[in-house]
């Protein structure tokens, strides 16, 4: 879908991109996140708004069609 989406609207010079969320603070996952992820806590609103600055500013304007992992390292860990 996000990659349909990036081709879809690139000659207007858009890009796009998502994120794909992991264990975040607000639902409760504190404890399963200490266990499952790299970084050793569940997600903040800021991390989430961290990464979306970087989406939206000019250094990631080379960047669209993909899905960015922003799980605390629960993929690899």
């Amino acid at each position: 879908l996000t990659h349909g989406l990036a081709l879809g609207v690139a000659a207007q010079g858009v890009t796009a991109n998502a994120l794909s969320l992991g264990a975040m603070n607000n639902f409760g996952y504190d404890d399963i996140a200490k266990r499952t992820t790299a970084v050793g806590r569940a997600g903040t609103a800021d991390d989430v708004g961290a990464a979306v600055t970087y989406l939206v500013s000019n250094e990631a304007s080379w960047m669209s069609g993909q899905v960015i992992a922003l799980n605390g390292g629960s993929s690899t860990s």
